[in-house]
């Protein structure tokens, strides 16, 4: 049931607008699949939420960040004693190549908050891996990939 219904752009920009006309004191950080966890953690790292005292409801962000920060969800694992298969979190193309030489293909590459794995894949080859790692970066909006 909704009072109002926005049909808008999901961005930044356009969500801020939106609670601050609404003057909305919560919004839930689960509703939207990533394209909302991505928000939300926006919305918490620059401070709006703070700013505006609306309260993050279903995951906050130290548990959005656990989930969808690859080496912080690696890191958590293994924390708890889960296994792992290897992998290193990387910025560049280069180093993805260096890595993969190191644990042989096949590959799979998953950039950081990206929405249902966009950008990602399995690389059976370097040719591969550097198409896939390429357009991973690029898609990341925080830039790393896992290998």
């Amino acid at each position: 049931l909704a009072n109002k219904v926005y049909i808008e752009p999901l961005t930044l920009d356009v969500v801020k607008k939106i609670i601050e006309i609404e003057k909305s004191d919560s919004i839930l950080s689960t509703l939207g699949g990533q394209t909302g966890l991505t928000l939300s953690m926006q919305l918490a790292e620059c401070g709006f939420l703070a700013e505006h005292n609306v309260k993050l409801l279903g995951a906050n962000p130290e548990t959005i960040h656990k989930a969808e920060d690859r080496q912080a969800l690696k890191d958590t694992m293994e924390k708890i004693g889960e296994p792992v298969i290897p992998s290193k979190v990387v910025e560049t193309v280069e180093d993805a190549v260096d890595f993969a030489k190191v644990i042989h293909y096949p590959v799979i590459v998953r950039p950081a908050f990206t929405p249902g794995g966009t950008g990602g894949g399995i690389a059976n080859n370097e040719e591969e891996l550097i198409d896939i790692a390429t357009n991973g970066l690029r898609l990341s909006p925080i830039t790393p990939i896992l290998v």
